[in-house]
Order: C-alpha cells, then sequence, then structure tokens
C-alpha cells in the first residue's frame, strides 16, 4: 500500500435530513476532495449526497450485514464488536484499500454517510493505523425539525424520527470529542453560510489555498432557501408532543447548539459534566429501546409479509368473500358487546 501518513481525512457525521450533505458540499468549497464516485441524486436530496458510493456498498453496508445490524436500527454497537473483530478483517483491509485510493491525488479528502456515526471505532483503527489524520464536522439540526422532514420522506412516525436522531448523535459525538470535532449548525450556516465556512476552517485548522471561485459557487449557485423546509425552533422543540416521548434530544440538542455557537467547547467543565449526565440517562433507558427496537422489526416483518400476501393471485380471487366476511365479523363483534352491557345492567 502507498504510504499516506498524515494526509488529512473529514467525516461528516450526523442524521438523516440534518443538513450532513449541505455540509459535506460545503467542503469541497474549502478545496477538500469528496472523490467521483459519488450516490447520484434523488427526489430526498435534489441537489446531491456527496457520499461516496464504494464506501457506501462496499464497506459499511457489508459492516452493518455482517454484524446483522439494519443501518436505520435504534440498537447501539458494542465497540468490541468494531474493533479487532476477525469477522470485519477483510472489510477493514478493503476500506484501507480504498483509503489508498482516494488520497493518490490529494492530501484532503472527505466522506459522509450518517450510518458512520455509530461505526467510528472501526474507522479509528484505520486511520491509527494508517497514521492519517482524522477530523470530524457533526451536522446540527433541531431534532424536531430532522424527524419532520424523515418522516415526510419515509412515512414513519415522528416520534422514531427523534429517537433515531438521539441514537446518531450520542455516539457521534462521544466518539469524536477526543480527536479534532467541531459542531456546526444546518441553521446556521443557511443564515450564514461565509461565517460558518470559516468557523470550520479555522477551527479544523484546513490549511488549503483560498479559492474565492468554489466558495462563491457554493454560496450563489448551490444554497437554496428553497430547499430549506420543517423549521421549528426551541420553543416548538419543548412544547411538541412527541418530544415528551424522548424528551432526552430537548437537553442533547440544547447543550450540543451552545457548541455550535461557540459558547462552551468540549474541555469546558459544563460540557463534561452535562454530557455525563446525559449519557447516564441514556443508559438507564437503553433496554426499553432495545425492546422498541425489537418490536419494530417485528412490525416491519409482518407489514412486508402483509404486502406479499395482498400481491398475490389467491388474495385477489378471494378478497371479496374476505371483505364480506370482515363485515359480517364486525356485526357478530358489535352485538356481543351490545349483550355484554345489557346483562350488565340487568
Amino acid at each position: 500500500m502507498k504510504n499516506i501518513q498524515n494526509k488529512n481525512i473529514f467525516i461528516i457525521l450526523g442524521f438523516l435530513r440534518c443538513g450532513t450533505s449541505v455540509i459535506t458540499r460545503s467542503l469541497k468549497a474549502l478545496d477538500i476532495d469528496l472523490g467521483e464516485k459519488l450516490v447520484a441524486n434523488s427526489g430526498w436530496n435534489p441537489t446531491g449526497y456527496f457520499e461516496d458510493k464504494e464506501i457506501i456498498q462496499n464497506i459499511h453496508s457489508k459492516l452493518f450485514a455482517t454484524l446483522n445490524q439494519q443501518k436505520r436500527s435504534i440498537l447501539l454497537f458494542d465497540k468490541n464488536q468494531l474493533v479487532n473483530n476477525p469477522s470485519l478483517s477483510s472489510i477493514k483491509t478493503e476500506a484501507m484499500q480504498l483509503l489508498n485510493q482516494r488520497f493518490h491525488n490529494t492530501d484532503y479528502f472527505g466522506f459522509k454517510d450518517p450510518s458512520i456515526s455509530k461505526i467510528l471505532p472501526f474507522w479509528h483503527s484505520i486511520f491509527d493505523e494508517m497514521k492519517i489524520k482524522d477530523h470530524y464536522i457533526i451536522a446540527l439540526r433541531n431534532p424536531l425539525s430532522s424527524a419532520k422532514s424523515y418522516s415526510d420522506l419515509t412515512g414513519t412516525d415522528l416520534e422514531l424520527g427523534l429517537l433515531l436522531w438521539l441514537m446518531h448523535f450520542i455516539p457521534a459525538v462521544d466518539d469524536s470529542i477526543d480527536r479534532h470535532a467541531i459542531i456546526v449548525s444546518y441553521d446556521l450556516m443557511m443564515q450564514n453560510p461565509s461565517a460558518e465556512l470559516q468557523r470550520i476552517k479555522n477551527n479544523l485548522h484546513i490549511t488549503t489555498p483560498d479559492n474565492s471561485i468554489a466558495v462563491q459557487a457554493f454560496l450563489n449557485e448551490f444554497l437554496s432557501k428553497k430547499l430549506y423546509h420543517n423549521r421549528f425552533d426551541e420553543e416548538n422543540l419543548k412544547s411538541h408532543p412527541a418530544t415528551s416521548v424522548i424528551p432526552l434530544c430537548i437537553r442533547t440538542y440544547q447543550l450540543l447548539l451552545q457548541l455550535a455557537k461557540d459558547e462552551i467547547s468540549f474541555q469546558h467543565e459544563k460540557f463534561i459534566i452535562e454530557w455525563a449526565e446525559i449519557k447516564s440517562e441514556l443508559q438507564k433507558i437503553y433496554p426499553l429501546y432495545s425492546y422498541m427496537d425489537v418490536v419494530l422489526k417485528r412490525q416491519k416483518a409482518i407489514t412486508r409479509e402483509l404486502s406479499r400476501m395482498k400481491k398475490s393471485i389467491i388474495f385477489k380471487l378471494f378478497y371479496p368473500l374476505y371483505w364480506i366476511d370482515d363485515k359480517f365479523r364486525q356485526k357478530r363483534i358489535m352485538k356481543r358487546a351490545k349483550t355484554k352491557l345489557i346483562t350488565a345492567y340487568e
């Protein structure tokens, strides 16, 4: 393998619909290479995902499949599952070969995939072994805004979106605070992109030459207020009924927003104390979240099986009989309920 020691890699972390694509695209304005084999645009992201297709398909998808976990699972990995795991050795080798390819003509490479928030220890072992300088940009967005956007696109419950937001951000922050990391607010990026670009460059010590043409292309051509939907403020977050189910996302967001505004740092005593309390609270409730994950998987399997059955020829042939039988069943249920009510008052 080629020696790529001391080259710089930039990882964008965060949950879906948190502005990770916008912030990844901002790196291109700072002359950070995102590679050429990117995931194609779609209705979810008409301006582009800026995700490395080979990293997602050849590394991340294989890793999740090997560990028998879905990418959008609520569950968190134990770090021992991701480091020194013999079942991941071939995937690790492939990842190292891929990084050698990506750094062939550049000293600065960046990539993103929302699922990477849960598997950072896997990549840390690679960066450390290859002696690559790793940097992390955590794309922060109001969890209610993110969950609403995710719900609109996937049809899932708002509460699930909030829970997934929480289960992506806690490992993203916890596994990057001891390295070169910065929190960037998607909302602040949309409001003042020039200031946020400079902030990223200063905090992560990016020394690429200034490219005014690339910056102007990002500011004037790429960013679009028309695509900036589902904006909720902190009061909406506190008062919305869905957040009462996942209240920890409120405290987590408020703390991380202070970091995004440079009001505190990762080394600040306030952050250290509150972050420890947030992790402790999550640990207490995590068994419940784990059970919720089991229930959601069962529900998904049943829904998939029902969908398959409804497409069958036999179902379509006998559906009118099912419909008639269901109507009679409802009448029988109502009759029994009425009989019980009358009997109760006799």
